[in-house]
């Protein structure tokens, strides 16, 4: 008896252990240094899944409420974008699928990649110092007998006028974007470059 109380002692020890685990936490500065409306990091291929940016953008804005920015949200600005009637099969009548708006889909602004046209007016009339958005792209080393898979990553940074500022780029192994710790430290990384260059701005 005495042993299997023990063994048991033992077992919830060893998954409290496995459990482990770190919570941070970050505050908005009621004095920020800049008012950053975040946009989508999109992913360029199917393979890579939407989660990705999606989990990228949240860190990115974790960082740099760290860093003292303020976070402005992102409007819903609906924009409807015409499907090809010749990619569906469907019976009915063109007059009718047409009136109906079956080849009109909704995309809001927060979750796609914004062309640059869209920026000045958004920066305009919701009131941001910055506007931030990016792509990740999957790639593939030709010339690598391995043909390892990589990333590339881009960031672009617009300023108040709605013109791009800033633009930051870096190529990652998969494995990278994959591990969490890895991916946090790349946030961070992000951030920290961003906050370089807008401190050499204002001097």
């Amino acid at each position: 008896m005495k042993n299997l109380v023990v063994t048991f002692c033992l077992i919830f020890l060893f998954s409290c252990k496995q459990s482990e685990y770190i919570i941070r936490g970050s505050v908005a500065s009621h004095s920020p240094r800049y008012k950053i409306m975040l946009g989508s990091i999109i992913n360029r291929d199917y393979k890579t899944s939407k989660s990705l940016g999606q989990n990228l953008r949240d860190l990115f804005a974790f960082e740099l409420m760290e860093r003292g920015y303020l976070l402005a949200p992102i409007p819903h600005i609906k924009k409807e974008k015409e499907v090809e009637a010749s990619k569906d099969f469907s019976n009915l009548p063109m007059v009718l699928r047409r009136s109906t708006g079956e080849f009109l889909h909704e995309q809001l602004t927060n979750d796609r990649f914004l062309v640059e046209e869209e920026i000045p007016f958004l920066m305009e009339n919701y009131r941001a110092d910055y506007f931030v958005q990016g792509v990740i792209s999957k790639q593939r080393d030709e010339k690598n007998l391995e043909k390892n898979e990589f990333h590339f990553l881009f960031l672009k940074i617009y300023d108040s006028q709605g013109q791009l500022f800033v633009m930051l780029q870096t190529s990652l192994e998969d494995s990278v974007l994959k591990e969490k710790t890895l991916l946090s430290q790349l946030a961070f990384s992000l951030v920290q470059n961003l906050d370089d260059k807008l401190n050499r701005k204002s001097k």
